[in-house]
């Protein structure tokens, strides 16, 4: 949590000055949204001037920033706002300024960009933890995807994060009433949706059950939170274009509706504030899997990687893992690490035989740095194991041809099979028989 994105404005130069103290980098944006006028565009380029003014004598703030997620075709009213070529002449005269007051200034003149590709580093914002495959499908980003970005650039991610309502207790110690539940019936029947602008009641449907009271509400969607936190933060860690990352947002400003932050109005951390805490350690074991679930029987496959923030590198170090099933570790083994400096390096593939269990199990993978009898951090997956099911019996009639995905699923199912070379029509089957057929399509 070395870097803060002060979104959308630049702030009080108390605040520039704490960063400078504790080691923060800052990043400034213009307070831009989506558009620019046509008869701001002086404006704008004026108080990119001042903004620079402002930040430039603050070591802290390593970047300045001008419009946050513009839109392409000026959001439909080209005739009111510049079109993106237009915007780009912005861009051009706001480096002029800038560059005036600072020669030196590092430039991202977009965070987030709808409407790529632009000047400089590029930056998507990602939210596919919440807007269901927003930017990219979170299976693809968890497997290393991003993005289309210009090649062979790094790039940024300026806003990504979920919704996860406040602590129960703040709700009813903070918000206004009419928020809140009403009577004793709405104490079980609550809706989230009573909130301005949270998105929750309209957004869990993707991501978890309904709820009902104020406290299951705020207890699953942190829990929901907090999983996509860690996701998406660890992915984050093992892309190696990846130069900066801004989860949005930190801390709330109450009253919000806003409910993505990570910490709550009174300065109390939710879960995914730790989990965030704990997925940038700067050198850290990252375990990446695909399933989270297996049946007895099965191969287990995970990814170990080591992630380093660092130009230093722990000497005689190697990775250890193990398979752990109530508690008792029932496969293990080591390696010699391969730790990158300032970067991340793939380990290699842990494969474990899936233990026999006769219900489901719970169970536990863990990843470790260690140097020497020293260990530097570690890591682990909580997975499901469930008892192998019984193979299917039963004859099966196939229409069409012995070759195609019929027969290998016919086969992978462990059933006799027999095959009609002609095709039959429907009519013709015995309507007081239960056939069960595979049309090849």
């Amino acid at each position: 949590m070395n870097y803060w994105r002060l979104t959308q404005r630049p702030v009080q130069p108390e605040v520039y000055d704490y960063c400078d103290r504790l080691g923060f980098m800052t990043q400034s944006d213009l307070p831009l949204f989506a558009v620019l006028r046509r008869n701001q565009f002086a404006e704008g380029v004026r108080e990119a001037g001042e903004m620079e003014r402002l930040v430039r004598s603050h070591p802290c703030n390593i970047m300045v920033t001008y419009i946050n997620e513009p839109f392409a075709a000026a959001w439909g009213k080209p005739w009111r706002h510049l079109m993106r070529k237009d915007l780009e002449s912005f861009f051009r005269a706001c480096d002029e300024a800038v560059r005036l007051e600072n020669p030196d200034r590092v430039i991202k003149a977009v965070d987030g960009d709808y409407d790529p590709p632009g000047p400089g580093l590029p930056d998507n914002h990602c939210y596919c933890g919440w807007y269901n495959g927003h930017g990219v499908d979170l299976g693809e980003l968890n497997r290393g995807y991003w993005q289309r970005v210009k090649p062979g650039w790094m790039y940024g991610c300026g806003e990504f994060g979920t919704e996860g309502l406040d602590f129960a207790n703040v709700m009813r110690k903070r918000y206004p009433k009419a928020w809140l539940p009403q009577n004793r019936k709405e104490a079980y029947d609550w809706t989230p949706s009573r909130i301005p602008q949270a998105q929750t009641g309209r957004f869990h449907y993707m991501w978890f059950d309904t709820q009902h009271s104020l406290e299951d509400w705020s207890r699953v969607g942190q829990a929901h939170q907090a999983w996509i936190t860690r996701l998406m933060t660890e992915a984050f860690r093992r892309d190696r274009r990846m130069v900066s990352c801004a989860i949005h947002l930190f801390i709330d400003a109450f009253p919000s509706g806003w409910m993505k932050t990570i910490m709550d109005v009174e300065r109390r951390p939710k879960p995914a504030y730790f989990v965030y805490r704990e997925a940038l350690t700067p050198l850290a074991a990252n375990l990446r899997a695909d399933r989270f679930t297996f049946t007895s029987g099965e191969r287990m496959e995970f990814e170990a990687w080591l992630c380093n923030d660092l130009q230093e590198t722990p000497r005689q170090a190697r990775i250890v893992y193990n398979l752990e099933v109530g508690g008792r570790i029932v496969q293990s083994g080591s390696a010699r690490a391969i730790v990158p400096r300032c970067s991340a390096e793939p380990q290699g593939l842990i494969r474990f035989a899936t233990p026999e269990v006769t219900k489901r199990t719970k169970a536990t993978v863990r990843l470790a740095l260690v140097s020497g009898a020293k260990l530097i951090h570690d890591t682990s997956i909580d997975l499901d194991i469930f008892p192998a099911m019984p193979r299917a019996s039963g004859d099966i009639t196939i229409i069409g041809e012995r070759t195609g995905k019929s027969t290998m699923l016919v086969r992978d199912l462990g059933l006799n099979s027999s095959f009609a070379l002609t095709p039959l029509p429907l009519s013709f089957l015995d309507p007081h028989r239960r056939y069960r057929i595979f049309q090849e399509t």
